[in-house]
């Protein structure tokens, strides 16, 4: 009796309409397995050069500074601005123009040299060379070389956007501008005050 309930489950299974349905599983199954192999794509090794690693040293140390140096602003504008009278708590965000920029130390090279020649004829030709060249000052400490920066411009404010208790008083949004345009030396409408809920 078993195996004629087995034979009878054989057949349902190899139908026509029941093989149709497996076929299509085992090629939706198939095509699955296709899909995710093309978008997980050929994995890549990746090989950096020294020139490359430095690139992201120096673009990650740029971001890095420029976060630096808005924080300390900020942080030193809340201090200033916490402190005049109507005010409560603060909270801003500053845009920079640029990020901080660096001047590198140069050594200037120029030469001139004259030639005069004679040829058999008794011709004379005289040749004047100018030659003018500048090349970065850099340092050695280690197997570390730097170059030698004179001077370090820091970032310029562009705008600044102002949330502060009290800001509702028409003074006090007045005072917060003046501040913020004496400290910064930038026009009044580059800076925003809001009302902090």
């Amino acid at each position: 009796m078993n195996s004629n309930k087995l034979v009878e489950y054989i057949n349902k299974l190899t139908s026509k309409k029941n093989l149709y349905n497996l076929i299509v599983v085992f090629l939706l199954g198939v095509l699955l397995l296709i899909m995710s192999n093309f978008f997980k794509g050929q994995p890549t090794v990746a090989v950096n050069t020294s020139a490359d690693l430095e690139e992201n040293k120096s673009k990650s140390g740029e971001e890095f500074e420029l976060s630096a140096t808005e924080e300390k602003l900020k942080t030193e504008l809340k201090a200033m601005l916490s402190q005049i009278k109507g005010i409560g708590k603060v909270d801003l965000m500053i845009n920079f123009e640029c990020s901080e920029e660096y001047i590198p130390a140069e050594e200037k090279n120029t030469s001139k040299s004259i030639t005069n020649e004679k040829d058999n004829e008794g011709g004379e030709r005289k040749i004047t060379q100018d030659t003018d060249g500048t090349k970065i000052v850099v340092s050695t400490d280690g197997n570390v070389t730097k170059p030698v920066m004179l001077k370090k411009i820091n970032p310029k404010v562009e705008g600044v956007i102002i949330v502060a208790e009290g800001a509702e008083d028409e003074k006090i949004k007045k005072d917060i501008v003046l501040a913020v345009s004496s400290l910064f030396g930038i026009p009044n409408y580059k800076i925003q005050v809001f009302t902090m809920n």
